[in-house]
């Protein structure tokens, strides 16, 4: 048999080369038929072990499912009963409030501004849950009289603020204004310290806001009471020192001298 090689040359091969070269090739050909077998061999048993898997993932799905489920639930139940607690304290809270502040209120002392308008502000917070979810109840009817205590026991503390710190101003503070105004002047006339200041702020604010406007017309009488007095009193000062005659003091006064110069036209003008 003639065979031409790759390079064109002409070889003659005879049987036994032939039959050389047919081994060769069955040989090659088994060896691709094993590895064949055992890749197919390989592919079944991937296949089935990635069957079992699934089977085992569906069936632990299957099984856990239902616990996911009441876990869920019971997660969604607990909620449930933490916010029917929380709803629960705040109701309590309520029925509580007047126990808790009923002392500090009827007690008639304000020690602390602060504290004593907090302990209405929860009186008061009940009450507004009352009159929405149970407005026949005792207890509101309770907290109602409470809040009314503690408004009277506020325009009382207002009052004795006033009665405490409003003073008549002497009348040689108003002479000193008088003569060197009330910034430049040596005496001062402010009657009332910072702190009751606030405290009187502090109530008046709470009154308003309660509609109880009584207070104005209490500290409109009460200064012009004082103002009465501060005039009175320097009227009565101008008699001791002029011997009787009002005339005479302003005389003696520079302060009230130069008040009744601009105030009285010159006689030869009058002329």
């Amino acid at each position: 048999m003639v065979f031409r090689e790759k390079d064109g040359s002409v070889r003659v091969m005879t049987k036994g080369d032939i039959e050389a070269q047919l081994q060769k090739e069955l040989s090659s050909l088994n060896c691709l038929k094993e590895n064949l077998q055992r890749s197919s061999q390989l592919t079944r048993g991937m296949t089935g072990i990635l069957t079992s898997f699934e089977d085992r993932l569906a069936k632990l799905e299957k099984t856990t499912l239902p616990v996911y489920n009441d876990t869920l639930n019971l997660q969604k139940r607990q909620e449930n009963i933490q916010n029917t607690l929380g709803a629960l304290d705040g109701i309590i809270k309520h029925y509580n409030i007047s126990q808790k502040v009923e002392e500090t209120i009827r007690e008639g002392r304000i020690t602390s501004l602060e504290n004593y308008l907090e302990c209405l502000a929860s009186v008061r917070e009940a009450m507004i849950y009352f009159e929405e979810n149970n407005h026949n109840s005792q207890e509101l009817q309770n907290l109602t009289l409470l809040f009314q205590s503690g408004g009277e026991t506020l325009e009382r503390e207002f009052r004795l603020l006033l009665n405490r710190y409003c003073k008549p101003i002497l009348p040689v503070v108003i002479l000193d204004m008088l003569e060197n105004g009330p910034e430049e002047g040596k005496m001062s006339a402010d009657q009332l310290p910072a702190r009751a200041v606030h405290e009187l702020t502090g109530i008046a604010e709470w009154l308003v806001k309660h509609k109880r406007e009584e207070y104005m017309n209490v500290y409109a009488n009460f200064r012009s009471t004082i103002v009465q007095q501060s005039l009175q009193g320097l009227k009565d000062y101008q008699k001791s020192l002029s011997g009787g005659t009002v005339s005479a003091a302003a005389h003696g006064s520079p302060a009230l001298s130069r008040s009744r110069s601009k105030d009285t036209p010159d006689r030869k003008s009058v002329v």
